[in-house]
């Protein structure tokens, strides 16, 4: 009986989470939409909200933010907020990567021109195996804040 409560307990908690990710999903799509200067992130372990027009004097920029990937296989997540083409991201450095593989086994050749990926999904990770270190290479630029 315990146990089943503590279900209970649990699933209740989940479904009101996935409400106020859906609102907040909601709130941004409203907030892009309007033209509004807040800004929200969402990672797996932490939600941030971030007011910009109200930040009483922090400043905040787009800056770099270099991916470096070792030779042979490693990891990498996907940081933009908007879908890209795999191809397209990885145009400037193809000639270093032998495969990329997302979470369903799709893969990315580029020897063959071949994507069976698509596009780079935001907070998506990746798999690639490369012939050599790639370094100082970026999808795109990150909103920082300083005080």
């Amino acid at each position: 009986d315990s146990q089943l409560i503590e279900f209970t307990t649990l699933n209740n908690s989940l479904s009101e989470a996935n409400s106020t990710i859906s609102d907040l999903e909601d709130s941004l799509v409203n907030t892009l939409a309007n033209g509004n200067s807040n800004l929200i992130l969402i990672d797996s372990l932490q939600l941030q909200i971030i007011n910009l027009e109200y930040s009483g004097g922090t400043e905040s920029s787009l800056v770099d933010h270099f991916l470096d990937l070792p030779e042979g296989w490693s990891f990498f997540g996907f940081n933009c907020y908007e879908p890209m083409d795999l191809a397209l991201a990885f145009e400037e450095v193809y000639e270093k990567v032998i495969i990329i593989k997302d979470q369903y086994g799709s893969i990315y050749l580029p020897e063959y021109n071949f994507n069976g990926i698509g596009d780079l999904i935001y907070a998506e990770g990746y798999q690639i195996k490369t012939v050599e270190e790639i370094t100082e290479f970026q999808f795109c630029k990150v909103l920082i804040s300083e005080e």
